[in-house]
This record gives structure tokens, sequence and C-alpha cells, in this order.
């Protein structure tokens, strides 16, 4: 289902870095607060990746909504190629 995620009103951004930067991340609000972000390794092997949220309270894996991340900044340790999408509204879930 849509969440308004791809309207014309979405604030969009995206973290590409540079250099040896393996941490990479976008981010997006639609026009009703709901926000995701997808942030992920994208370096050789495992690494620490840290992502500063947009705003703090919780914040639930897209697909697993029992999975929930407090607060705005996290540094997690990811093995090439992992992913993870967070959600804002735990109804936006898989």
């Amino acid at each position: 289902k849509n969440h308004r995620c791809f309207d014309s009103d979405v604030n969009f951004r995206w973290k590409v870095g540079y250099g040896n930067q393996v941490g990479r991340y976008a981010y997006v609000k639609d026009g009703d607060g709901r926000q995701f972000v997808l942030f992920g390794n994208f370096g050789k092997g495992t690494q620490t990746i840290s992502v500063t949220l947009p705003s703090g309270g919780d914040w639930y894996q897209y697909d697993n909504p029992d999975a929930v991340w407090s607060g705005s900044s996290h540094s997690t340790s990811m093995s090439e190629g992992q992913f993870y999408i967070l959600v804002s509204d735990k109804s936006m879930c898989l």
C-alpha cells in the first residue's frame, strides 16, 4: 500500500557519501508526517554503520515490527550488503 511516500509533497533526502564511506541512507517523510529511513552497508566486509534518525521516539523495522529502535542515534554492525528499512508508524510495516 502507498502511504503517500510518492506524492508530490514528500520530503526526500539521500546521503550517498564519497571516498571510503560505506554507510548510505535515504530518508522520506510523507505529507501526513509518516517517515521511513533506508540505510545499509554498501562497502566490503562487516562494518559499523552509524545513522541518525530524523526524530526520536520509536522506529520499527519494516519487515519485523517487533524489532523497535528507540531514540535517534544508532550504530550497528552490518554485514556487507545488509540494509534496514525503519518506519515511524507501525501501521506501515509488512
